[in-house]
């Protein structure tokens, strides 16, 4: 089975974390969400991909190249002038060809099994099929009815209370018959959402939802994004960190300096980046490669992506991009979000 990852997205809802890159490019873990994606992808054995991307689309094709470095073919198609979600996979009808395909959206991390997701849907040989999830408080996302055999029988668009007809929702991860391209007009603004799935409803057509046991998170917001981070650390989400385990739960990727820092696991460290004397460093903190953290610093609950943390720095509760100076003595706190560049004094 072939991929189609949805690689375009600005992520607004995302700055100033996305000011300067785009949403699959932003760092979990020390790799770009889109990254895991790909990763997942290959360890499900599906290894042809195809990206389709508008904003920024050069960072990330020099990023991933022809993915060859990740164990995969990748392609990609640049939309000129947006599509929408289903008129952009309709784009790459060539590179699908008469194959069933699986489409996910470039900004969610998630570790489900795909694998048996792709054999409930040839079970059924669903002209559709949606990858759910379980969500306690489903009213940010789009929720999905179904039948007690899974077939889809109603959509319901970030509902209030009221209309909470079912926990599971919609993950942004497809499973299509290739036949499904038809119904998709050519060159058009066509949504999965709003146009593509009503409309195989009323057809007819056989839509159904499967209902994955795993992690998923969609970081559409700061919010989102650095409750992701801490999953990770957590072991919410099953992902490769790509890094030694130095004690339990304490990750390096190149051991840093013995300085006397403390580290209070769990704490991930990237390549390249080096703690201050006496500096106190976790519980929950990821250091991006290239990170600096003064003499006496203390930080937590905090993701800081090549940053230079000053002396006597007390950060708890952040996010700061690469190329911030968070200068001498500063505090920062209460989940604030420094996009990328910045100064803090």
């Amino acid at each position: 089975m072939k991929a189609i990852i949805m690689a375009g997205g600005e992520g607004t809802r995302l700055r100033p974390i996305t000011a300067r890159i785009p949403k699959p490019m932003v760092p979990v873990a020390g790799r770009p969400v889109l990254e895991h994606l790909i990763r997942l992808l290959k360890k499900n054995e599906i290894t042809e991909i195809c990206l389709t991307l508008r904003y920024l689309p050069g960072v990330i094709r020099d990023y991933f190249g022809d993915g060859s470095e990740f164990g995969v073919s990748l392609q990609s198609r640049v939309e000129e002038t947006p599509l929408g979600t289903a008129g952009g996979v309709r784009a790459c009808a060539e590179f699908l060809g008469d194959e069933d395909f699986l489409v996910a959206s470039g900004d969610g991390l998630c570790d489900f099994d795909l694998s048996a997701c792709i054999r409930a849907h040839e079970e059924k040989q669903a002209d559709a099929t949606i990858v759910l999830c379980e969500r306690k408080k489903p009213l940010e996302y789009g929720v999905v009815v179904t039948e007690a055999d899974g077939r889809i029988r109603e959509f319901v668009e970030k509902p209030s209370w009221d209309r909470v007809y079912s926990d599971r929702v919609n993950t942004g991860i497809y499973l299509f018959s290739n036949r499904v391209l038809e119904e998709i007009p050519e060159g058009a603004v066509y949504d999965f959402g709003k146009d593509l799935f009503p409309a195989l409803l009323k057809k007819g057509k056989t839509l159904y939802g499967v209902t994955a046991s795993g992690y998923w998170c969609d970081i559409g917001s700061p919010e989102a994004y650095h409750r992701c981070c801490m999953d990770v650390l957590s072991g919410a989400v099953k992902l490769d960190l790509q890094a030694k385990e130095i004690r339990p739960k304490v990750w390096c990727e190149t051991d840093p300096e013995d300085t006397g820092a403390v580290l209070v696991p769990p704490v991930l460290i990237g390549r390249d980046v080096t703690l201050g004397r006496n500096a106190r460093i976790g519980p929950d903190v990821i250091l991006g490669d290239g990170s600096r953290v003064g003499d006496g610093a203390t930080v937590r609950e905090t993701v800081a992506d090549g940053a230079l943390i000053g002396e006597n720095v007390r950060m708890d509760g952040a996010v700061v991009q690469r190329g911030v100076t968070i200068g001498q003595g500063t505090v920062v706190e209460n989940f604030a979000v420094i996009g990328e560049g910045t100064a803090v004094g």
